[in-house]
Protein backbone atom coordinates (compact mmCIF):
# COMPACT_ATOMS: atom_id res chain seq x y z
CA UNK A 1 0.00 0.00 0.00
CA UNK A 2 1.45 3.62 -1.08
CA UNK A 3 1.29 6.03 1.84
CA UNK A 4 1.57 9.61 1.14
CA UNK A 5 4.34 11.92 2.32
CA UNK A 6 1.91 14.13 4.28
CA UNK A 7 0.51 11.04 6.28
CA UNK A 8 4.14 9.88 6.53
CA UNK A 9 5.41 12.98 8.21
CA UNK A 10 1.67 13.52 10.40
CA UNK A 11 2.56 9.23 11.35
CA UNK A 12 6.05 10.17 12.18
CA UNK A 13 5.54 13.62 13.78
CA UNK A 14 7.91 15.22 11.77
CA UNK A 15 6.87 19.15 11.48
CA UNK A 16 7.38 20.51 8.00
CA UNK A 17 10.28 22.83 7.91
CA UNK A 18 9.14 26.76 7.21
CA UNK A 19 10.10 27.76 3.91
CA UNK A 20 10.96 31.76 4.13
CA UNK A 21 10.61 33.41 0.94
CA UNK A 22 13.22 33.70 -1.24
CA UNK A 23 13.05 37.59 -2.94
CA UNK A 24 13.99 40.69 -0.49
CA UNK A 25 10.74 42.51 -1.51
CA UNK A 26 9.08 39.88 0.63
CA UNK A 27 11.46 38.49 2.71
CA UNK A 28 11.42 42.47 4.74
CA UNK A 29 7.50 41.84 5.57
CA UNK A 30 7.62 37.84 6.52
CA UNK A 31 10.30 39.10 8.59
CA UNK A 32 8.16 41.94 10.34
CA UNK A 33 5.38 39.52 10.48
CA UNK A 34 6.74 36.99 12.17
CA UNK A 35 8.84 38.96 15.12
CA UNK A 36 6.75 38.74 17.74
CA UNK A 37 5.83 34.77 17.26
CA UNK A 38 6.26 32.53 20.46
CA UNK A 39 7.53 29.74 18.17
CA UNK A 40 10.62 31.23 16.58
CA UNK A 41 10.84 28.77 13.62
CA UNK A 42 9.21 31.17 10.87
CA UNK A 43 11.38 34.06 11.75
CA UNK A 44 14.56 31.65 12.23
CA UNK A 45 14.32 30.34 8.80
CA UNK A 46 13.55 33.94 7.38
CA UNK A 47 16.44 35.32 8.94
CA UNK A 48 18.57 32.37 7.45
CA UNK A 49 16.91 33.34 3.88
CA UNK A 50 18.04 37.16 4.65
CA UNK A 51 21.92 36.24 5.45
CA UNK A 52 22.18 33.83 2.05
CA UNK A 53 20.63 36.70 0.41
CA UNK A 54 22.45 39.55 1.43
CA UNK A 55 25.60 37.19 1.19
CA UNK A 56 25.17 35.73 -2.12
CA UNK A 57 22.64 38.84 -3.72
CA UNK A 58 23.31 42.14 -2.13
CA UNK A 59 25.91 44.33 -3.92
CA UNK A 60 26.36 47.41 -1.49
CA UNK A 61 28.66 49.99 -3.80
CA UNK A 62 25.61 48.82 -6.75
CA UNK A 63 22.39 48.88 -4.60
CA UNK A 64 22.87 52.07 -2.01
CA UNK A 65 19.72 54.00 -3.01
CA UNK A 66 17.69 51.12 -1.05
CA UNK A 67 14.81 49.16 -2.01
CA UNK A 68 10.79 49.06 -2.66
CA UNK A 69 9.48 46.02 -0.66
CA UNK A 70 6.14 44.45 -0.80
CA UNK A 71 3.44 45.96 1.71
CA UNK A 72 2.75 44.34 5.13
CA UNK A 73 -0.32 42.56 4.97
CA UNK A 74 -3.86 43.38 6.17
CA UNK A 75 -3.37 40.77 9.36
CA UNK A 76 0.24 41.82 9.81
CA UNK A 77 -0.72 45.43 10.79
CA UNK A 78 -4.32 44.14 12.87
CA UNK A 79 -2.27 41.92 14.65
CA UNK A 80 -0.09 44.90 15.72
CA UNK A 81 -2.08 45.94 18.95
CA UNK A 82 -5.61 45.60 18.61
CA UNK A 83 -6.68 48.85 17.11
CA UNK A 84 -8.22 48.46 13.23
CA UNK A 85 -5.11 49.72 11.20
CA UNK A 86 -4.81 49.98 7.28
CA UNK A 87 -1.85 49.26 4.63
CA UNK A 88 -4.05 50.41 2.03
CA UNK A 89 -1.80 52.74 -0.02
CA UNK A 90 1.16 51.21 2.06
CA UNK A 91 4.53 52.13 1.04
CA UNK A 92 7.64 49.85 1.72
CA UNK A 93 11.36 50.85 1.50
CA UNK A 94 14.59 49.03 2.97
CA UNK A 95 18.08 49.40 3.08
CA UNK A 96 20.77 47.14 3.80
CA UNK A 97 23.88 48.37 5.72
CA UNK A 98 26.88 46.61 7.33
CA UNK A 99 28.74 47.51 11.06
CA UNK A 100 31.83 46.24 12.10
CA UNK A 101 30.16 45.88 15.48
CA UNK A 102 28.80 42.95 16.60
CA UNK A 103 25.03 42.19 17.00
CA UNK A 104 25.09 42.70 20.84
CA UNK A 105 27.06 46.02 20.98
CA UNK A 106 24.54 47.53 18.71
CA UNK A 107 21.70 46.13 20.54
CA UNK A 108 23.23 47.57 23.69
CA UNK A 109 23.61 50.59 22.10
CA UNK A 110 20.01 50.09 21.19
CA UNK A 111 18.27 49.33 24.33
CA UNK A 112 20.36 50.68 27.42
CA UNK A 113 21.40 53.75 25.86
CA UNK A 114 19.08 57.18 25.47
CA UNK A 115 18.96 57.12 21.67
CA UNK A 116 18.93 61.42 22.11
CA UNK A 117 22.97 60.21 23.07
CA UNK A 118 23.22 58.34 20.03
CA UNK A 119 21.19 59.76 17.41
CA UNK A 120 21.81 63.68 18.43
CA UNK A 121 21.19 65.05 15.17
CA UNK A 122 17.78 63.05 15.21
CA UNK A 123 16.37 63.69 18.39
CA UNK A 124 16.24 66.93 20.11
CA UNK A 125 13.80 65.38 22.56
CA UNK A 126 13.49 61.60 23.46
CA UNK A 127 11.81 59.65 26.62
CA UNK A 128 11.33 55.83 26.60
CA UNK A 129 9.75 53.57 29.17
CA UNK A 130 10.49 50.10 29.90
CA UNK A 131 7.62 47.19 29.82
CA UNK A 132 10.38 45.24 31.63
CA UNK A 133 13.63 46.73 32.49
CA UNK A 134 16.57 46.16 29.54
CA UNK A 135 19.00 44.46 31.66
CA UNK A 136 18.07 40.72 31.31
CA UNK A 137 17.50 41.43 27.55
CA UNK A 138 21.14 42.62 27.12
CA UNK A 139 22.97 39.50 28.97
CA UNK A 140 20.43 37.33 27.04
CA UNK A 141 18.80 36.32 30.64
CA UNK A 142 15.47 37.15 28.72
CA UNK A 143 14.98 37.04 24.91
CA UNK A 144 12.39 39.77 24.76
CA UNK A 145 11.82 43.22 25.56
CA UNK A 146 9.06 45.96 25.37
CA UNK A 147 9.21 49.79 25.30
CA UNK A 148 7.33 52.71 24.84
CA UNK A 149 9.12 55.74 23.19
CA UNK A 150 8.30 59.88 22.58
CA UNK A 151 10.20 61.46 20.56
CA UNK A 152 10.76 64.77 18.91
CA UNK A 153 12.76 65.95 15.75
CA UNK A 154 13.44 69.92 14.98
CA UNK A 155 15.15 70.61 10.98
CA UNK A 156 16.01 74.50 11.56
CA UNK A 157 13.18 76.88 10.28
CA UNK A 158 10.43 75.46 12.44
CA UNK A 159 10.26 72.13 10.90
CA UNK A 160 9.56 69.61 13.04
CA UNK A 161 7.98 66.24 13.81
CA UNK A 162 6.46 64.60 17.16
CA UNK A 163 6.02 60.43 17.53
CA UNK A 164 4.59 58.14 19.79
CA UNK A 165 6.42 54.50 19.24
CA UNK A 166 5.38 51.06 20.81
CA UNK A 167 8.87 48.87 20.57
CA UNK A 168 9.49 44.98 20.70
CA UNK A 169 12.81 43.37 20.67
CA UNK A 170 13.78 39.61 20.50
CA UNK A 171 16.99 37.60 20.46
CA UNK A 172 16.64 34.57 18.02
CA UNK A 173 19.50 32.09 17.42
CA UNK A 174 20.05 31.22 13.62
CA UNK A 175 22.57 28.56 12.29
CA UNK A 176 25.08 31.33 12.07
CA UNK A 177 24.42 32.90 15.32
CA UNK A 178 22.24 34.98 17.41
CA UNK A 179 20.23 37.74 15.48
CA UNK A 180 18.07 40.79 16.78
CA UNK A 181 15.48 41.84 15.52
CA UNK A 182 13.37 44.97 16.47
CA UNK A 183 10.46 46.08 15.14
CA UNK A 184 7.96 49.22 16.03
CA UNK A 185 4.78 51.05 15.13
CA UNK A 186 3.32 54.13 15.73
CA UNK A 187 0.97 54.54 18.52
CA UNK A 188 -0.95 57.51 16.44
CA UNK A 189 -0.36 59.17 13.60
CA UNK A 190 2.74 61.42 13.84
CA UNK A 191 2.64 65.45 14.18
CA UNK A 192 4.61 67.04 11.26
CA UNK A 193 5.00 70.38 10.08
CA UNK A 194 2.55 71.07 7.30
CA UNK A 195 6.34 71.57 5.23
CA UNK A 196 7.07 67.46 5.50
CA UNK A 197 4.90 64.37 4.66
CA UNK A 198 1.83 63.69 6.68
CA UNK A 199 1.54 60.27 7.58
CA UNK A 200 -1.71 58.11 8.78
CA UNK A 201 0.33 55.17 9.72
CA UNK A 202 4.64 53.86 9.97
CA UNK A 203 5.88 51.02 11.10
CA UNK A 204 9.57 49.79 11.27
CA UNK A 205 11.58 46.64 11.18
CA UNK A 206 15.30 46.74 12.34
CA UNK A 207 17.27 43.67 12.25
CA UNK A 208 20.73 42.77 13.15
CA UNK A 209 22.41 39.50 11.77
CA UNK A 210 25.82 38.04 12.20
CA UNK A 211 28.25 38.19 9.65
CA UNK A 212 31.72 36.86 10.94
CA UNK A 213 34.68 38.40 12.23
CA UNK A 214 32.88 40.40 14.99
CA UNK A 215 30.79 42.45 12.25
CA UNK A 216 27.01 42.36 11.66
CA UNK A 217 24.44 43.06 8.74
CA UNK A 218 21.84 45.49 9.64
CA UNK A 219 18.97 45.32 7.84
CA UNK A 220 15.90 48.67 8.27
CA UNK A 221 12.91 48.59 6.48
CA UNK A 222 9.70 51.07 6.82
CA UNK A 223 6.35 51.04 5.89
CA UNK A 224 3.81 54.37 5.57
CA UNK A 225 0.57 54.92 4.75
CA UNK A 226 0.49 58.81 3.63
CA UNK A 227 -2.36 61.02 4.68
CA UNK A 228 -4.28 60.92 0.93
CA UNK A 229 -5.03 64.71 1.11
CA UNK A 230 -1.40 65.35 1.34
CA UNK A 231 1.07 64.72 -2.09
CA UNK A 232 4.12 63.22 -1.73
CA UNK A 233 6.14 63.14 -4.70
CA UNK A 234 7.22 59.33 -4.39
CA UNK A 235 11.09 60.09 -5.01
CA UNK A 236 11.24 62.55 -2.39
CA UNK A 237 9.26 59.77 0.16
CA UNK A 238 12.28 57.88 -1.11
CA UNK A 239 14.70 59.75 -0.52
CA UNK A 240 13.69 60.88 2.98
CA UNK A 241 13.30 57.36 3.90
CA UNK A 242 16.85 56.26 2.62
CA UNK A 243 18.28 59.17 4.10
CA UNK A 244 17.32 58.47 7.65
CA UNK A 245 18.50 54.22 7.34
CA UNK A 246 21.56 56.07 5.96
CA UNK A 247 22.28 58.78 8.82
CA UNK A 248 20.69 56.07 11.51
CA UNK A 249 23.86 53.52 10.43
CA UNK A 250 26.20 56.06 10.28
CA UNK A 251 24.99 58.04 13.60
CA UNK A 252 25.32 54.21 15.64
CA UNK A 253 28.32 53.31 14.30
CA UNK A 254 29.79 56.42 15.22
CA UNK A 255 28.87 56.20 18.57
CA UNK A 256 30.49 52.34 19.33
CA UNK A 257 33.44 53.32 17.47
CA UNK A 258 33.72 55.74 20.28
CA UNK A 259 32.27 53.57 22.98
Amino acid sequence: MLVSLPLLLALSGCKKVPEAPKEYSQLCGYLFEHQWDDDQEELIAGLDRMATWLDDEWNPDEQSDGFTVDKLSAEAMDGLDGKSRTNKGQVGLSLPTISNHTVDESAYALVAVDQDEIFSDTFSEYKRTYMSGPDCFVDHTCDRMEAEEWMRSEFGLGIYSEGHSYNQYVWAQMSEGTAMVHRNWQVEPPEVSDVLPAVDEQTYLNLFIPKGKGGAWRVQAQWTVYDPDDSVPEDTAKRLVVNFFESSSEDLEAWLDEH
